[in-house]
C-alpha cells in the first residue's frame, strides 16, 4: 500500500479504532498511534519512533533519550535504523494499526566497500502494547554477526530505578538498579561481564524483562514470544553503562538466526507492580493468535535508493585539487572523515572541497593518524577540510586544568559563569584572552600539520549571548576602547566631567572608578550601580551603543588576529590553507552561510511555492561585499542545539529540496554543499537513501562547471513564464557574447514535481546563432524559439527541475523596450569598495556588488565613495534610479557628467521615519546621458543618505 489516498484511510483508521479505544493520527511527519497507557510516533519515510508511557499520575513520559535503535554488528561496527529512510506503510487490520518499515543497514563488506543488508521491522499496535516482528532479508551474513532484533533503548535514567525478570527455574528477580553497581552492570540474559543480576536464560513460560519506575508507576516491558522456538541462545538485559547511561537491549540473537523473523511485545506495565506475571501470561496469548493472521505490507526487496551509488566518474574528477577556491563547483559536509568508511563516501560524490571533514568540537582526536585520508583525498582531487569551533569550552577537555578553563570562560554581569547555551559544563571562550585565541589556533595548527587544506572557523564572534561577555579581560579592553575613542580621539581627560553627563560615570563612585579616573572604569560595576545587571543591552543603558561598538570591533581583530596566523603557520611550512567562517564574514576565502533562516516548511513538508532566487542572490553579493572579492558563496544545512531542520523533513523532501532550492543557489551565483554527512555522523546521505540524488546533482555540476564561471547574473525572477512557478535567472559572458537562462520548476502537488511544457519569454529582440540545453534530469527534446513582437518566446516541451538554457550571438543582443538589467547596490551600512565602473554592452556593470545602498550625503563624510560610471552611448541613454527612501535630513540626488552638474532631484524628507524600507518615495528618477563617452557620477550633495534600490543604464551602449 502507497501514498494513494491515504487521507480517507487516516478517517477511517480514527474512527475504527476509537471503538477498540486505540486512536490513530495520521499528519505530514508520520502517525501518532495512542493506546490504554503508550503513546508512539512513527517518522514518515524514517525507520524512527518514540513512546511515551503513562505514570501513575496520568502523565504520559517519555522512556528513551533518543529514538530506539535495531542493530546489526558485523566486523567492529555498529549499523543501526536511526536516521535510515524506509520503505513506510500502514494498514488497519480490525482493531490493530500495522505499521511496516523496510530499511537497510550499511555493513563492511571489506575495509574498502559497504553493502545494504535489507530488513523488515512491522509494528501490530493494540490498545494495551505493540506487538513487533523484525527479520533480516539476507542469508550470506557472518557467523559472529550479531543482531539487535528488538530496540536498544538508552533509557532515561532519571525516571528507571527497578527491574523485574524471570530466570529459568521460573524463580522472579526484581531489584533496583542503583544496588547493581555504578559501571557496566547488568540484570537479565547478556553475552557480555556477568556482573549483576544475571541469569543464563529466561523463563520459558514467563520470558520477558520488565523495567520500572517505583517512583513514578511507569514501566516498560518485553515479552519474547515463541521464546523457546526462536529465541533459544539470545539475550535481552539492562546495563548500566554508568549511572548517568542506561541501555535496555530487549533482543540481541546471532544475524543469521534473524532471517527467520522474531516476535516480541514492548508493552506498558505499572511501575510500581513487582509481580506482573498475569500480564506476562495473557500477552503471550494474545501473541500466539496473532502470528496466525499475520502477513507482511512492507517489501522484502532491496531498493534502487538503498544500492550505493557507483565510484564518482574518473573522467570528470580533477587531476589534482583545485588551487583557487574560486575554482571550485562543489562543495559537500562530510562530517567526519575519520575511517575509511567517510573516504569511501567521498568517492561517490564529486566534490572540490570536503567540508568539516574533521572539526574540534570538545576533546579533539590525534589527526595526525588520519594523515593517509588526507592524501587519499588529494588523489581523487579534493580539498580536505578540517575546522574548530571559536566559542565552546568544555571543563576538562583536552586535559585543561580548572584554573585554564576559569581564565578562558567569559562571565556575566555579575562576574559569574554562564552555561553556554543553557548546557552544563560547557562555557563561552573569551576573545579578550589571548590565552584562549592561542588555544583555539593550536587545533588549527595541529590539523594543518596533519594535512587540512581548509579550516571551517565556527562561531567566530564566541556566540554570545546578551548575559555573556562581562569577563575582566573584556572589560579591560572595553576601558581601553573608551580611553582610546575619547581621551585620544576627542581630546578628554581620564577624568573629564563629560564622562558623568554624557555617560552617567560618576567618576567620585570608587566602586566604579577606583582611582577617580576612567583609567579603572569597572563596567559589571557600573551595570549594578544603575540597576542593568539582568538587561545590559536596554536602552536605559547610556554605554550600550558604545559596548556594541567595542564588541564589534573586539570579534573583528581578533578574527583578524586568528586568520593573520593560521596563514602565516601555513606559509612557513610551505602550506596555503583556505579559511571560512560559519557565516559571513571578513579576511575569508570562500563563504560558508547556513540555510537556518531561509528554511521554508509548511505541516513539517519541505514548502517550494515560492521562489527563493532573489533571497539567495542578495546573500552571495553580500557575502562578495564583505570578502571584498568575487569569493565563492557557500550555503549548507547547519545544525545546533536547537535540532537540525534537515532532518526534520522525510528523505524524498530532501531530495526535493536539493533539485530545487539547491539549483536555485547556483542559479544564483552560489554554491550549495551537498549533506553526505553531518551532525557528528549521525546524519549520513547512504542511509537516508539521498547519496544516490547526490551523486547524480554532483556529476551535472561537474560536467558542466563551465556554465557557473565567467557569467554575470543579471535579473531574477523578472522573465514572464507559462506556468507562473517557475524560479528564473539571466546570466550573461560578454565573451563569447551568450545569454544563460536558468529555469527551475517549483510546481509541486502532493511532495512530488509537477513536470510539464514550460514557457519563459526572453527579453530579447535578436534571435541567436545556437541554442543548448543541459539538465541533471537527462532533458529529452529541444528547445523551442520563436519571436513574438520584440522578444522571444523559448518553450521546453518537459521540465522536470532544472535546465540550462545557452543562447549563443555573434554579438550581444539588444534588449527588449520593456527590459532593461538592474544595478542592485548591496543593502550595507558601509563604504562603498569601490567608486569606478565600466558600463558593458546590454548596460551590464560587473561588479555592481561593490556598490552600496545607501549613497551618503554631507552628515556621513566618512561613508561617502560615489559612484563613478565610464559610458560609451553612441545614441545617448537614461540612467533610471530607484529610489526608496531617505534619512530624515533629506537628501539632493545630482548628475555629474564629466565633472559637470547636468541635474539635479530635490529629496526632502516626508514620513520622519529614517527608514530605509519605508517606500517613502518608492519611485523611479530618470537622468538624460549624453551621446559618446563620458563618466557619469551619480552623487549625492544634500544633507543625508538616500537609499538607491536599484539603478539602470538604458540604451544602447559600446566598450568604452
Amino acid at each position: 500500500m502507497r501514498w494513494i489516498g491515504l487521507v480517507s484511510l487516516t478517517v477511517l483508521l480514527i474512527w475504527n479504532s476509537e471503538a477498540s479505544g486505540l486512536k490513530v493520527e495520521e499528519t505530514p511527519q508520520g502517525l501518532k498511534v495512542e493506546g490504554k497507557s503508550y503513546r508512539a510516533r512513527f517518522v514518515r519515510e524514517v525507520a524512527e519512533f518514540s513512546l511515551e508511557v503513562l505514570d501513575a499520575q496520568g502523565q504520559f513520559r517519555p522512556v528513551s533519550r533518543w529514538s530506539p535503535e535495531f542493530g546489526l554488528v558485523m566486523k567492529g561496527e555498529i549499523a543501526t535504523n536511526v536516521g535510515a529512510r524506509a520503505e513506510w506503510n500502514f494498514q488497519r487490520k480490525g482493531d490493530i494499526l500495522v505499521v511496516g518499515w523496510g530499511f537497510p543497514f550499511f555493513v563492511p563488506e571489506t575495509n574498502s566497500n559497504w553493502r545494504p543488508v535489507w530488513a523488515t521491522a512491522h509494528f501490530l499496535c493494540l490498545d494495551d502494547g505493540i506487538l513487533m516482528r523484525f527479520q533480516l532479508h539476507n542469508l550470506k551474513l557472518p557467523a559472529n554477526a550479531v543482531c539487535w532484533v528488538m530496540p536498544r533503548w538508552r533509557l532515561d535514567e532519571r525516571l528507571f530505578d527497578a527491574y523485574t525478570f524471570w530466570r529459568p527455574d521460573d524463580v522472579r528477580r526484581s531489584g533496583h538498579i542503583a544496588a547493581l553497581g555504578e559501571r557496566l552492570v547488568y540484570a537479565g540474559v547478556t553475552p557480555w561481564e556477568q556482573r549483576g543480576d544475571i541469569a543464563p536464560a529466561f523463563a520459558a513460560s514467563l520470558p520477558a524483562l520488565i523495567v520500572r519506575s517505583e517512583a513514578t508507576g511507569v514501566g516498560l516491558g518485553i515479552v519474547f514470544v515463541r521464546y523457546a522456538e526462536d529465541w533459544k541462545g539470545g539475550f535481552g538485559f539492562l546495563q548500566r553503562f554508568r549511572p548517568d547511561v542506561v541501555y535496555l537491549y530487549s533482543g540481541y540473537l546471532p544475524a543469521q538466526r534473524a532471517t527467520q523473523g522474531v516476535w516480541a511485545w514492548v508493552a506498558p506495565f505499572d511501575g510500581r507492580n513487582a509481580s506482573p506475571e498475569r500480564k506476562v501470561q495473557w500477552l503471550l496469548e494474545q501473541a500466539n493468535a496473532l502470528l496466525k493472521t499475520f502477513k507482511p505490507i512492507v517489501t522484502s526487496k532491496l531498493p534502487s535508493w538503498a544500492q550505493p551509488p557507483s565510484d564518482f566518474p574518473t573522467e570528470l574528477r580533477r587531476p589534482r585539487p583545485v588551487e583557487r577556491t574560486e575554482d571550485a563547483v562543489v562543495f559537500s559536509i562530510n562530517e567526519f572523515i575519520h575511517t575509511p568508511y567517510g573516504l569511501w563516501l567521498a568517492r561517490k560524490v564529486g566534490s572540490d572541497v570536503l567540508l568539516r571533514a574533521w572539526f574540534k568540537w570538545g576533546n579533539a582526536p590525534d589527526w595526525r593518524k588520519f594523515s593517509p585520508l588526507v592524501e587519499e583525498a588529494h588523489r581523487l582531487g579534493m580539498l580536505f577540510g578540517g575546522g574548530t569551533t571559536c566559542s565552546a569550552l568544555y571543563h576538562g577537555e583536552n586535559n585543561l586544568s580548572e584554573e585554564e578553563v576559569l581564565d578562558m570562560a567569559t562571565r556575566d554581569p555579575e562576574g559569574r559563569l554562564v552555561d553556554a547555551w543553557g548546557q552544563a559544563g560547557v562555557r563561552h571562550g573569551t576573545l579578550s584572552n589571548p590565552r584562549y585565541l592561542n588555544y583555539i589556533l593550536r587545533w588549527c595548527q595541529a590539523q594543518i600539520e596533519a594535512g587540512a587544506d581548509c579550516l571551517f572557523m565556527d562561531e567566530i564572534n564566541a556566540a554570545l549571548h546578551d548575559n555573556e561577555g562581562y569577563d575582566d579581560y573584556s572589560l579591560r579592553d572595553f576601558r581601553e576602547h573608551l580611553i582610546r575613542t575619547y581621551v585620544q580621539g576627542q581630546g578628554w581627560r581620564l577624568d573629564d566631567p563629560r564622562w558623568q553627563e554624557r555617560f552617567r560615570i560618576d567618576l567620585t563612585d570608587r566602586t566604579i572608578c577606583p582611582d577617580g579616573t576612567i583609567a579603572t572604569f569597572d563596567y559589571r560595576a557600573y551595570l549594578k550601580r544603575h540597576g542593568l545587571v539582568s538587561k545590559p543591552l536596554s536602552s536605559q543603558n547610556p554605554l550600550r551603543e558604545e559596548w556594541q561598538r567595542f564588541r564589534a570591533q573586539r570579534d573583528r581583530e581578533a578574527w583578524r588576529w586568528l586568520v593573520e596566523r593560521i596563514r602565516e603557520f601555513a606559509r612557513q611550512r610551505g602550506r596555503q590553507v583556505f579559511i571560512c567562517a560559519n557565516g559571513i564574514a571578513p579576511f575569508v576565502d570562500f563563504q560558508v552561510r547556513g540555510v537556518w533562516d531561509l528554511w521554508r516548511v509548511k505541516e513539517g513538508r519541505v514548502d517550494l511555492s515560492a521562489s527563493q532566487i532573489r533571497d539567495w542572490a542578495r546573500i552571495v553579493r553580500d557575502g562578495w561585499f564583505v570578502a571584498g572579492r568575487k569569493v565563492p558563496v557557500v550555503f549548507f544545512h547547519d545544525w545546533g542545539f536547537g535540532g537540525f531542520p534537515w532532518m526534520e523533513v522525510p528523505p524524498s523532501d530532501r531530495e526535493l529540496w536539493m533539485r530545487v532550492r539547491g539549483a536555485e543557489i547556483y542559479a544564483a551565483g552560489g554554491f550549495f554543499a551537498f549533506p553526505v554527512t553531518g551532525l557528528g555522523n549521525h546524519h549520513d546521505a547512504l542511509r537516508d537513501g539521498t547519496l544516490n540524488e547526490i551523486a547524480r546533482q554532483t556529476v551535472f555540476y561537474q560536467r558542466y562547471r563551465d556554465l557557473y564561471r565567467n557569467g554575470i547574473p543579471i535579473a531574477f525572477d523578472e522573465l514572464p513564464t507559462e506556468p507562473a512557478q517557475v524560479s528564473t535567472a539571466l546570466w550573461v559572458r560578454q565573451e563569447p557574447p551568450t545569454l544563460l537562462i536558468h529555469i527551475i520548476n517549483c510546481r509541486v502537488v502532493d511532495f512530488r514535481l509537477q513536470k510539464g511544457p514550460v514557457t519563459v519569454w526572453v527579453p530579447i529582440r535578436d534571435m541567436p546563432q545556437d541554442v543548448s540545453v543541459f539538465s541533471p534530469d537527462g532533458f529529452q527534446g529541444k528547445a523551442i524559439l520563436k519571436r513574438e513582437g520584440e522578444r522571444i518566446r523559448l518553450t521546453l516541451p518537459q521540465l522536470e527541475a532544472y535546465c540550462v538554457v545557452t543562447l549563443r550571438f555573434k554579438k550581444m543582443p539588444r534588449w527588449s523596450p520593456d527590459f532593461v538589467p538592474r544595478l542592485y547596490p548591496t543593502q550595507r551600512w558601509e563604504r562603498a569598495l569601490e567608486n569606478s565602473f565600466v558600463v558593458q554592452p546590454g548596460g551590464i556593470v560587473e561588479d555592481d556588488w561593490k556598490l552600496v545602498a545607501f549613497l551618503q550625503g554631507k552628515l556621513h563624510t566618512h561613508l561617502r565613495n560615489p559612484p563613478t560610471f565610464l559610458i560609451n552611448a553612441p545614441q545617448g541613454g537614461t540612467l533610471e534610479v530607484f529610489v526608496r527612501g531617505v534619512a530624515q535630513g533629506g537628501a539632493r540626488l545630482v548628475l555629474m557628467v564629466d565633472g559637470q552638474l547636468t541635474q539635479a532631484v530635490e529629496l526632502p524628507d516626508r514620513d520622519g521615519k529614517n527608514d530605509p524600507f519605508a517606500d517613502e518615495y518608492a519611485r523611479t528618477f530618470t537622468f538624460r546621458l549624453p551621446v559618446g563617452k563620458h563618466r557619469i557620477t551619480l552623487d549625492n550633495d544634500g544633507n543625508d543618505w538616500a537609499f538607491i534600490e536599484w539603478l539602470a543604464f538604458r540604451g544602447e551602449f559600446a566598450h568604452p
